[in-house]
């Protein structure tokens, strides 16, 4: 019966085809600006998992934000957010290159309980514009083992949890 929502780009929607083929996802309701995580959970023959898509402006991500998106979001209340993030930026934090997607991951994280933010080792060395969270805004940060020593040990300190999951040999560039 938990609500969650789930962010837009490719880690999330990723996450999301493990969370449906999971039996985890029995009775849940997905929030989502992400029309790919959207069609998903429609694809699924158990209709179990109830989705909620915000409505707003279609990114080239096929995500959804801006002033609609945020106005929807703010209207509901959810236990987790799972969101991907364009870069990290240590000491500052996660960030977007698109000004309305980083304000609907603001909107986001104000109604969940918790933050997951899922992301590959690449992303430390990566740069973008919009911040849309700093470190102790988040609760855990899942990432690949590729990341490097000292950026995993600087993260450790910003974040109240860091999860290095283990490389798969097919792994996937992703957002």
């Amino acid at each position: 019966g938990a609500a969650i929502a789930i962010g837009g780009g490719t880690t999330a929607y990723v996450f999301a085809q493990h969370l449906l083929e999971s039996q985890q996802c029995s009775g849940i309701t997905i929030l989502t600006n992400s029309i790919p995580v959207a069609e998903l959970v429609q694809a699924l023959e158990s209709k179990d998992v109830e989705v909620i898509v915000t409505g707003g402006v279609i990114t080239r991500s096929n995500s959804l934000v801006g002033p609609i998106a945020d106005k929807v979001v703010a209207s509901l209340r959810v236990n987790t957010v799972f969101m991907g993030t364009h870069s990290v930026s240590i000491p500052r934090g996660f960030l977007m290159p698109n000004s309305l997607e980083a304000a609907t991951d603001m909107a986001l994280m104000d109604i969940a309980d918790r933050t997951i933010i899922l992301t590959d080792h690449t992303k430390w060395s990566s740069t973008s514009l919009s911040l849309f969270a700093r470190f102790e805004q988040v609760d855990t940060v899942i990432t690949d083992d590729g990341l490097d020593h000292d950026s995993a040990a600087k993260t450790k300190e910003l974040v109240k949890e860091l999860v290095l999951a283990h490389q798969s040999e097919h792994t996937e560039e992703s957002e």
